[in-house]
């Protein structure tokens, strides 16, 4: 496996696991300053009962399509998991925007989003890519055309 034409293994070992886990598509925990970050999860109160890789059922407006979402990874890549053809896929890290999708119903941790592709305002109103996701609740989602590039930030 080469990372930037380097074999992983002369990278140092702490970042080996990490990007193995980019590789495979699995969002890994974000670090800091070499530690692991505090990420923000639904405590149980609100409803999204989250706990270490549990699945999720995400559903499609207006269809009776379905499949399951694990916690662990990002919502486009459990669909390609799942063996799901439901959603365009393209770069599978959020540069392209192919994957563009509205949450209508549900929770999730979002990760960077390509501004060239998905605005603020967008944001704010559910629409997201959903290489950059990773379900905490059940969801269900609009699938939408990619947007032009150079959206306002």
């Amino acid at each position: 496996m080469k990372f930037h034409g380097r074999s992983i293994a002369s990278i140092p070992v702490p970042y080996q696991d990490r990007l193995k886990m980019v590789f495979a598509g699995i969002a890994p925990r974000p670090y800091r300053n070499g530690k692991e970050a505090a990420v923000a999860r639904p405590s149980d109160d609100d409803g999204a009962g989250y706990s270490p890789m549990q699945r999720f059922e995400i559903s499609f407006e207006g269809q009776t399509q379905r499949f399951r979402a694990a916690s662990d990874r990002t919502l486009l890549a459990s669909l390609v998991a799942e063996g799901d053809t439901a959603l365009s896929i393209g770069c599978r890290s959020g540069g392209c925007g192919v994957c563009r999708i509205k949450v209508v119903e549900g929770a999730y941790q979002t990760m960077t989003m390509n501004r060239a592709r998905i605005s603020r305002d967008d944001e704010g109103q559910g629409i997201v890519l959903a290489c950059r996701i990773i379900p905490v609740s059940n969801l269900n989602i609009r699938p939408l055309p990619p947007a032009p590039t150079g959206l306002p930030n």
